[in-house]
């Protein structure tokens, strides 16, 4: 028994020494590998690259046998680094680039010189009544920066004039007189209303109705402006005086007429008369006269 502990001892010192020499080990030459074993690698990224640093590919057996290799850096992502415009008084700068990811300046930026002031003229403005002037001034046309400040100017004062009033009348009120300033047209006295003054009465005479005509009451108005002060009422139209219109009775030849009817103040017909036909003559005893006038009717038969 104990020359058989000695011996497995020795076969897996023998195995260590083994794996130590070529990279295989116990476990490799039990699992069937023995000294003839090729490597089969399994790869992995593990250090991935970066615009700025290099990755590693690691590359490992089912042994534990294992190698790696470099990845190359990955390129850089541009990133436009905005121009400044120059201004009158401070320098600009051209576009630049740069890295998004790493930040690393890809394209150096340029510094453009500033463009200097350029001269404008400020209008001044006249002084008024109420309101101050301005002399003419200089600024920048670019930036706005004052070059020649512009210069006050006192105001001028109100110059007066008469405004003259009116009377008042029985349509319209009156003002008094004000005054005002005759350059800028304010007011400097204010008009006052004077009321309107009483209407002139006047009589309108109204007229009496008639059958065809209506008629009007008494009225009253203001002799001055003519405005009505009291309207005149219409009164309604009288009604006809009927007066009747004989009518005529038709004969054998002659036509009649019906009974009719007109106004007796006016004349104007109420009941319009209508012809009656003549009757033609008639023989109903056949002795050659008519039976309603006695005209002879021998003449029509011969």
């Amino acid at each position: 028994m104990k020359k058989l502990i000695v011996s497995l001892t020795f076969v897996l010192l023998i195995c260590a020494l083994a794996f130590t020499l070529s990279g295989c080990s116990l476990v490799a030459y039990f699992m069937g590998y023995g000294e003839s074993h090729t490597h089969q690698y399994d790869e992995e990224i593990t250090k991935a690259p970066s615009c700025s640093e290099e990755g590693v590919k690691t590359f490992k057996c089912s042994c534990n046998d294992s190698y790696t290799e470099a990845i190359e850096k990955l390129p850089h992502t541009e990133d436009a680094i905005p121009a400044v415009a120059p201004t009158c008084t401070e320098a600009g700068l051209t576009e630049g680039k740069k890295c998004s990811v790493c930040d690393e300046t890809l394209v150096a930026q340029e510094e453009i010189a500033a463009l200097g002031h350029t001269e404008q003229v400020v209008a001044g403005s006249a002084a008024t009544c109420t309101e101050k002037g301005l002399t003419e001034g200089k600024k920048c046309s670019a930036c706005g920066e004052t070059l020649v400040a512009q210069e006050e100017i006192a105001a001028l004062g109100h110059t007066e004039q008469v405004v003259a009033g009116k009377a008042a009348s029985c349509t319209e009120t009156g003002l008094t007189e004000g005054k005002r300033c005759s350059v800028c047209g304010e007011t400097l006295v204010a008009q006052d209303v004077i009321p309107v003054i009483a209407h002139t009465e006047e009589t309108v005479a109204g007229k009496a109705a008639t059958c065809t005509e209506t008629g009007l009451t008494d009225g009253k108005k203001c002799s001055v402006c003519g405005e009505t002060l009291v309207a005149q009422d219409v009164i309604p139209v009288i009604a006809h005086t009927e007066e009747v219109v004989a009518g005529k009775a038709a004969t054998c030849t002659e036509a009649g007429l019906t009974e009719g009817k007109k106004c007796s103040v006016c004349g104007e017909t109420l009941v319009a008369q209508e012809n009656i036909k003549a009757l033609g003559h008639k023989d109903e005893n056949n002795d050659f006269k008519c039976d309603a006038c006695g005209e002879d009717l021998c003449t029509e038969h011969v």
